[in-house]
């Protein structure tokens, strides 16, 4: 396993050459539905820094898919529908996904598209080391498109302390040793 590398978003300086992919829960705390709180201001201070930096900000079509289901059931606890499906199919679902697309479109306008997909991953390292470890898929791939596209990953998910790739975090339970 190659040794991941974690580093504090509050103090660490972007730089130009700098190339970031913002977590789906990045992304949530910015431009989600409850964007308030202390980890809403380090990451919106995080990315208006990577954008002066004039860093690159990547996002892939996982990550953006993450973002705008969670977003969705957010909403649903909001709701008195219990079942999700059922929530989707309400009328109010048609006015949380305009606001869901109104974050995506201002997400992709940011960011240059990871579209490689198969083709920069080793799908069947992947299943196996989803098998072994009982990991998340999901981290699993963006990890692995981390890798591939050398990306530093923003991102406040514990998951990822073995992963062996550069994060940029504030969460406190990546940054103990």
């Amino acid at each position: 396993m190659m040794l991941t590398e974690i580093l504090d978003v509050r103090t660490y300086k972007f730089k130009r050459e700098d190339r970031v992919l913002l977590d789906a829960n990045i992304w949530i705390y910015i431009h989600g539905p409850d964007a308030r709180g202390w980890k809403t201001e380090v990451y919106s201070a995080a990315l208006k820094r990577i954008r002066l930096a004039q860093s690159a900000i990547h996002v892939d079509l996982l990550v953006l898919s993450e973002f705008m289901n969670r977003y969705a059931r957010i909403h649903q606890g909001y709701s008195r529908k219990k079942e999700f499906k059922e929530f989707r199919g309400s009328p109010e679902y048609g006015i949380v996904a305009k606001s869901i697309a109104a974050a995506a479109r201002r997400i992709i306008k940011l960011c240059h598209l990871v579209t490689d997909g198969f083709e920069a991953v080793d799908i069947g390292k992947l299943i196996d080391t989803f098998e072994l470890e009982c990991a998340d898929f999901n981290d699993l791939v963006i990890a692995e498109t981390c890798r591939s596209e050398n990306l530093m990953l923003v991102t406040h998910d514990g998951d990822f302390r073995e992963s062996g790739i550069t994060i940029l975090t504030a969460s406190p339970a990546l940054l103990r040793p």
